[in-house]
């Protein structure tokens, strides 16, 4: 509604203005419209999907950042000791150590241990313990090779003493001393009288000779009987029963001064004639050489030995099984000249003083 009011005479001025007033402030103003150059700086908003009520809305499992982690767990190791002892209980050598994890199986050798063998374990562990373990594994020394001592005459080779055995352990030392034997003195001895036993036999001999000897020379000669004549079983030793007459070739292998200035004559054997008694030295008995055309013979010039049991004697012949002509001790030492083959494809050594001797009874050295 517009109001017009006319002015007219009379009418208060004032009244005019406040009315005027009054309209100007009920009077809306109107705004610009904005302007679509301006960027407005709220989010763009997507139109939202339009969903099908009939599909089927699936859950979308959350997206996990992953990050790398590291496994930091350790395992627990623990330690085995074997100790190696003897009977004794005395460390034999180093011990011996292994690592490895709990529970883990457990591969180990018992080792080979020079001069013992195994006697037994204390413990026997399969798998490595939660803590540290300690076992003892025990060995005995292996038993050594006997010492075999012998007590023999030196001149007659007679066996003084029955053998004598000591034993003991690998590695343990020994020593041996000679007996005493009245009126018999030690010469010498042969082998290791004072050592330590090892996996090899040792053998000594110690040899004795009677006290009353005062020289002693092996002789290699024959002698002819002129007279009858006594035998002794040994020197200063009682008499034989049978004397020997008087013609008789002997062989003599030992010629024996006493102390008291007194000669024998050792005919081998317990056979012994005073120098004093009727004799004459001849050369070897022996006759011609006796061949057969049915003899192997085989040129042989070496140097042997008797080779048979103390205290006894071995016959040659003047021929393979012929008529014996010589007596022989054991450990004499002889000259082979020939080796023969008879008839009965058995083996004979010529030998110096032409006469035979079995070849069992020679040993020629290698």
């Amino acid at each position: 509604m517009v109001l017009i009011i006319l002015a007219k005479d009379g009418i208060n001025m004032s009244l005019l203005s406040w009315l005027s007033n009054r309209f100007k402030r009920k009077t809306p103003v109107s705004q610009p419209a904005p302007s679509t150059s301006h960027k407005s700086n709220l989010p763009k908003q997507e139109p939202e999907p339009l969903i099908n009520p009939q599909d089927e809305i699936k859950p979308q499992p959350p997206k996990i950042k992953h990050q790398s982690i590291k496994n930091e767990l350790k395992l627990k190791t623990t330690t085995i000791t074997y100790f190696f002892v003897d009977e004794q209980n005395e460390l034999i050598q180093a011990p011996d150590r292994i690592v490895g994890t709990v529970g883990q199986r457990v591969h180990y050798q018992l080792p080979t241990v020079a001069d013992y063998y195994f006697a037994g374990v204390d413990e026997l562990i399969t798998t490595f313990p939660e803590e540290d373990a300690a076992v003892t594994i025990s060995y005995v020394k292996m038993p050594g090779s006997p010492v075999q001592i012998y007590h023999l005459n030196y001149d007659t080779g007679q066996v003084m003493h029955p053998m004598q055995v000591i034993t003991g352990t690998v590695g343990q030392a020994y020593q041996t001393t000679p007996l005493s034997f009245p009126g018999y003195r030690v010469i010498q001895s042969t082998g290791l009288t004072k050592g330590i036993f090892t996996s090899k036999t040792n053998q000594i001999v110690y040899f004795y000779r009677p006290q009353n000897w005062h020289t002693v020379q092996p002789v290699h000669q024959f002698i002819k009987l002129t007279a009858p004549t006594t035998v002794f079983s040994g020197i200063d030793g009682d008499p034989l029963p049978v004397s020997l007459p008087a013609q008789v070739i002997l062989r003599v292998f030992t010629i024996i001064t006493t102390n008291e200035d007194q000669g024998w004559l050792d005919l081998g054997g317990a056979e012994w004639i005073k120098a004093s008694a009727h004799y004459e030295k001849i050369t070897s008995p022996v006759t011609d050489e006796i061949i057969s055309p049915n003899w192997q013979r085989e040129q042989l010039v070496t140097t042997a030995t008797v080779d048979i049991a103390p205290n006894t004697t071995v016959a040659s012949y003047n021929r393979p099984n012929g008529q014996a002509v010589n007596n022989w001790t054991n450990n004499t030492a002889i000259e082979v000249t020939s080796k023969v083959v008879d008839e009965q494809q058995v083996v004979w050594y010529q030998l110096e003083d032409q006469s035979y001797l079995p070849a069992i009874f020679v040993n020629i050295p290698e």
